[in-house]
């Protein structure tokens, strides 16, 4: 009956640093195979530990959970150590507090409480049930996205590491010295007190880095407005410059029609007028779309960027029109810039924008020449080549907060020299299912 208890408890205790570890990082409410295999070998290493048919320390078997966290989720390896940490200490702290206090209450010794009988069934009891409501407690704690820098994060797992090597060596010292409970009583507790307040400064840290990257994305917003201004008065230069531009040519052709009546003075004077260089005229149905697409293209034309667009109708749109005109904005900025570092002498320097539906589908695609050497991946997306990456790169964000507000679909593709974007998301518009496009996604 008691080697049935102990695989009971450990079945048990591995359910709880499996469920830890992926509230914490994984984020995953669907069980998985993955989940069930890091549950069983957790268990089995458990019970193969303390029945003493492997003679390995039973601290190690927390390694399972830190390998189940890499594996499972997108965190950094140092944000999941330091939970696989802090799961440890309160597996470890909870279990010497709770054992201490057993002895310290009924004066039994350390062999008893580590013999089969009735002081070892009450500490056990007693020790799961504090490590449950600790671990439920910590795993359902207001998580925020990890903004705090790495050089931090890594500087609380230095810390948490040294409180875990502190309570690993008071239990050895209790094994091996005839002490009074107490004062290892007190000592784990400190330990366990000195975890939780770590455990709050690291959260109380990153919540502080988020509202910090929070003042650095208004900024940013700031930044952009800016830009925009400077693109409207840009776009307003020109279309004042093709006006000067026209008239001066309608003059000059008035005259040539006057000095003259023959067909190659009026060819000339025609001629005159076609070659007029004017704005591109973008009609989508949408007036603040189509001055976002003329402020873009009046950029990519004075920077010697070729602009393909494939149009559809806009004028009703799968999200509102100012998360649009952001979604558009950024698209061909990002674009823009990826283009721009192309050398002069590339032999493209193009970007093509393709909106289209199909029944109650609306499809976005953009494709970009870019030069390969300027991609950077990191493990949670891509990163800005501009300098300071570590404040830029919001226009990505936004794009893939727009779309996965909508229910949508994202993905950024670099094949060979062309960078891809593809988005893809529901119109809510009942009246546009029947309006069915070519798929704009680029075969290639």
């Amino acid at each position: 009956m008691w080697t049935i208890l102990e695989i009971v408890i450990n079945l048990y205790q591995s359910f709880l640093m499996i469920f830890f570890i992926k509230k914490r990082t994984a984020d995953d409410r669907s069980i998985s195979f993955l989940e069930v295999a890091a549950w069983f070998l957790t268990a089995v290493f458990l019970s193969l530990t303390g029945f003493g048919l492997l003679p390995v320390p039973d601290t190690l078997v927390f390694l399972f959970p830190f390998i189940y966290s890499l594996i499972a989720s997108n965190e950094k390896w140092y944000a999941c150590a330091v939970w696989s940490i802090v799961l440890a200490l309160v597996f470890i702290s909870s279990t010497s507090v709770i054992m201490d206090l057993v002895a310290g209450l009924t004066d039994a010794s350390w062999d008893i409480l580590m013999q089969p009988g009735k002081m070892r069934f009450l500490s056990i009891i007693g020790a799961n049930l504090t490590i449950t409501i600790f671990t439920v407690v910590i795993a359902n704690w207001n998580k925020h996205p990890y903004s705090s820098s790495p050089a931090s994060v890594v500087c609380f797992l230095v810390l948490l590491f040294v409180e875990l090597v502190i309570n690993e060596t008071l239990y050895i010292l209790q094994l091996t010295l005839q002490i009074d409970h107490s004062l290892f009583f007190f000592a784990n507790l400190m330990v366990m007190v000195a975890m939780i307040l770590t455990l709050i400064l690291f959260e109380t840290t990153n919540r502080l880095s988020g509202q910090l990257r929070e003042k650095e994305l208004s900024l940013q917003t700031l930044q952009l407005s800016r830009e925009h201004q400077e693109e409207l008065r840009t776009m307003y230069t020109g279309m004042l410059s093709t006006q000067h531009d026209l008239r001066h040519r309608i003059s000059l052709a008035e005259g040539i029609l006057n000095s003259g009546n023959n067909n190659s003075e009026k060819e000339k004077a025609l001629q005159l007028l076609k070659d007029t260089d004017v704005l591109n005229e973008f009609i989508t149905g949408n007036t603040t779309i189509d001055a976002v697409l003329t402020a873009k293209s009046t950029i990519m034309k004075q920077a010697g960027i070729l602009f393909n667009y494939s149009p559809c109708s806009l004028s009703e749109l799968p999200v509102d029109e100012q998360s649009f005109c952001i979604l558009l904005s950024n698209l061909l900025d990002n674009a823009i810039e990826g283009v721009m570092r192309l050398p002069a002498s590339a032999p493209s320097r193009a970007i093509r924008l393709e909106l289209a539906k199909s029944r109650s589908t609306f499809f976005i695609t953009c494709k970009n020449d870019m030069d390969p050497e300027t991609i950077k991946l990191g493990k949670s997306g891509f990163i800005s080549s501009k300098p300071h990456s570590e404040i830029h790169g919001f226009g990505t964000r936004s794009i893939q907060q727009i779309v996965s507000k909508a229910d949508g679909w994202c993905k950024f593709i670099p094949s060979g020299r062309h960078f891809i974007v593809q988005i893809m998301f529901p119109d809510n518009n009942p009246d546009t299912e029947n309006n069915e496009s070519s798929n704009p996604m680029f075969s290639e």
